[in-house]
């Protein structure tokens, strides 16, 4: 255990999402119990895009924890980062993690394999006609 004590943990949170408090939340606890229990741990707030891609941010961890959520976190984006910076981290890998956000082609890896889903259906947005009528008039 003493050698797992060495390493160097940062607990990334916050990101940009609408779901920032909670990941904050989620981070602290995290950070709190590693720390608790003698790792050497330090909670990384990421407050925009550029923390999130700089190395500076990363600088000297040997694992990252990622708590974010959503945007940034769970698609696939953080997990390249660290990848790239040869940085080991917690959850799936950048590709993994960018096919499970997008829901689409989540379902259709699992329909390619075998597995059953239940019906879909893609919706795009677009702009939208609004008619009126000339009968007020009349």
């Amino acid at each position: 255990m003493d050698d797992l004590e060495k390493i160097k943990i940062g607990v990334v949170a916050g990101g940009i999402s609408s779901e920032r408090e909670i990941s904050l939340k989620s981070g602290r606890a995290v950070h709190e119990s590693l720390s608790k229990h003698g790792f050497s741990s330090k909670l990384i707030d990421i407050k925009s895009q550029e923390k999130l891609k700089s190395s500076e941010t990363y600088k000297g961890l040997v694992l990252v924890f990622i708590m974010i959520h959503g945007k940034g976190g769970e698609d696939g984006e953080i997990q390249s980062i660290l990848e790239a910076a040869k940085i080991k981290y917690t959850g799936s890998d950048s590709t993994s993690s960018l096919n499970a956000f997008d829901k689409l082609k989540s379902k259709e890896i699992f329909e390619k394999n075998g597995l059953e889903v239940p019906l879909r259906m893609m919706l795009q947005h677009s702009p939208c006609l609004l008619y009126t009528s000339d009968a007020a008039d009349e």
